[in-house]
């Protein structure tokens, strides 16, 4: 088939500036600083609630999205406002003052961006590139915590050495930021390093936000006193919790992790460690404080994981229709992400609260790479007509189709990958010429996801007797939201019972 493209449509981009909070706002915020303080919680959640108090953190649209890897743009934004530069940075770029070389970060990201790079505060990953996209690692983002607090690189640290001045200071420890860094992890870093000295000062970062003005003083006291009383701390790189507290708290306490497979959600073993088996995590560092024992925490973990991974297994695809089915031709090794389950374990310990971890066996293909597929793709199940995409665990796109005729020019069944995306095109074959104004390829110029604006419906049986050749037909609408939020490399699962 050949694609005839079309001239593209002009778009344009705007930046939106924020806008300050009024004062009926700043008592609410005040109120929920009270509210979520008070429980003095060592969890990302906790924090990323007690930044957005003081508009230091927030969230995309309906959520914080913790789980997910934050962008190095994100990690810039988080940086200007340690600063308490996030008015001056927004008023530089708009005016002229400051601005950037990049390539990328030319959206919501550019003020933020510019102004870091005019005071030689970050670096682009290339002299044209900023990397605005790429995911920002837990060693690079302490770096940027240690810069605000002060502390200069070649001078107070070098970049290798950076995470011991961290672990010195309280805000970093090894296990707590270890695997994959994320937005959750991104907030409990700043909310640790706000409690954390600046350089050449009697002070912390919190109270010097504070005294110039970009913390308002009535947000921040609670916050204070809360870091203040809080039964745990990070002491030298090591994990503490008061051992008053521990006494006063944990006698019922006890701790359950479940194993599950990711996707389905079904539970394939079940651990729980009662009070005393937690206790022979924790040891006495002498001086009022019981002292996480990493050693002990990971051999743990170690012995969970070779018991519950599965190697060389069929691929559990979630199906929006069919529930889980396995994928014959795609092997791949299920296993636990060990550090984040580390992860978890030492946080729930630290509350002093009993509780339940999730740990799902995620894939990994033969190379040793992770196979998302049940959070971003898009299912074609040619059986029941239906088409899902869905985005980072959230479904974009839920719609009837129409794919080829099965006795005549089929829809290839297969794990594909979108490319080659298009608008205004002319598909051209031996016996049509049909114009469409999206279009997604998922193998060569040949076969692809399309609209059909000439088809009033969509699902059912038509396929048997009136379908596509061979390409995937989809409803206006739908084709254009795929279009819009699809990226090239995006899995595309094409299936069939028969």
């Amino acid at each position: 088939m050949e694609i005839r493209r079309e001239p593209e449509k002009k778009r344009k981009w705007e930046i939106n500036m924020n806008k300050r909070i009024c004062c009926a706002g700043l008592a609410l915020a005040v109120m929920l600083v009270c509210l979520c303080v008070s429980a003095c919680a060592l969890d990302a959640q906790s924090a990323a609630e007690e930044l957005s108090t003081i508009g230091m953190f927030r969230g995309t649209g309906r959520s914080f999205e913790l789980e997910r890897a934050p962008s190095r743009s994100e990690a810039a934004a988080m940086l200007v406002r340690l600063y308490g530069a996030e008015d001056d940075a927004l008023t530089d770029y708009v005016s002229g003052v400051c601005s950037h070389p990049f390539s990328d970060g030319r959206g919501w990201d550019a003020p933020y961006i510019a102004w870091l790079y005019g005071r030689g505060l970050t670096r682009g990953m290339s002299s044209e590139r900023f990397g605005a996209s790429a995911p920002c690692s837990a060693h690079d983002y302490l770096v940027f915590l240690l810069r605000a607090l002060g502390y200069r690189d070649g001078e107070d640290f070098s970049y290798a050495a950076a995470e011991e001045l961290a672990a010195s200071l309280g805000f970093y420890e090894r296990v707590l930021f270890s695997g994959t860094f994320t937005r959750g992890d991104m907030a409990l870093m700043t909310r640790l390093a706000l409690g954390a000295p600046v350089r050449g000062a009697e002070q912390t970062l919190l109270e010097a936000l504070t005294e110039q003005g970009a913390v308002a003083e009535e947000l921040a006291r609670p916050l204070a006193q809360a870091m203040q009383d809080a039964p745990f701390r990070i002491g030298d790189g090591q994990l503490l919790v008061r051992e008053s507290a521990w006494n006063r708290s944990s006698y019922d306490l006890s701790l359950t992790v479940r194993f599950e497979l990711d996707g389905d959600g079904s539970v394939l073993s079940e651990y729980t460690l009662e009070r005393a088996e937690l206790a022979e995590l924790l040891r006495s560092d002498g001086q009022g404080f019981l002292a996480l024992d990493t050693r002990a925490l990971e051999e743990t973990v170690a012995a969970w994981a070779e018991r519950c991974s599965g190697s060389r297994m069929p691929f559990q695809f979630d199906s929006a229709c069919k529930g889980l089915i396995p994928i014959p031709f795609l092997l791949c090794d299920y296993r636990v992400d060990v550090p984040a389950l580390e992860k978890a374990v030492a946080l729930q310990l630290l509350t002093l609260e009993s509780g339940v971890i999730r740990a799902p066996l995620a894939a990994y293909d033969m190379s040793g790479r992770r196979m998302d597929l049940n959070a971003t793709c898009v299912e074609v199940d040619i059986d029941n007509q239906k088409l899902t995409y869905r985005k980072n665990g959230a479904v974009i796109v839920s719609t009837d189709v129409v794919t080829g005729n099965p006795n005549g020019h089929i829809t290839p069944t297969g794990l594909y990958y979108a490319h080659d995306k298009q608008t205004d095109c002319t598909l051209v074959g031996p016996d049509y010429v049909v114009f469409v104004s999206y279009w997604v390829g998922f193998i060569g110029n040949s076969y692809g996801l399309h609209d059909a604006s000439w088809r009033s419906s969509f699902g059912g049986e038509i396929y048997r007797t009136n379908g596509s050749h061979g390409c995937v037909n989809i409803p206006g609408e739908a084709m254009r939201t795929i279009y819009e939020q699809i990226e090239d490399g995006t899995p595309i699962f094409i299936h069939s019972g028969t």
